[in-house]
């Protein structure tokens, strides 16, 4: 199995909710929880299964799922014998 961040994006137009992959979470949250709705062919589902149009997720946060790769880097600190290894996930992600 691939692993995968989630990456942050402000909802601000319908525009912006229209380009996000299937799989993304959009969240929002409230003074008494938090909402959340999930893209599923072209359509945003929310937990009760009720399907939305895209415009009904405009100030939202949306978390979009992006394979990511672990890399392994030595990090050589001074005074030690060998090296530290240290993984981490690195995606092919571009900021706009």
């Amino acid at each position: 199995m691939t692993p995968r961040v989630w990456i942050e994006r402000p909802i601000v137009s319908v525009e912006d909710a229209e380009a996000l992959p299937v799989g993304t979470v959009a969240i929002q949250s409230w003074g008494h929880g938090t909402t959340a709705r999930t893209l599923t062919n072209g359509r945003w589902i929310t937990p009760s299964g009720s399907a939305l149009p895209h415009a009904e997720v405009i100030g939202f946060t949306a978390l979009v799922p992006v394979e990511a790769e672990e890399e392994v880097v030595s990090i050589e600190t001074r005074g030690a014998r060998e090296p530290e290894w240290r993984h981490r996930y690195v995606t092919p992600w571009e900021d706009a």
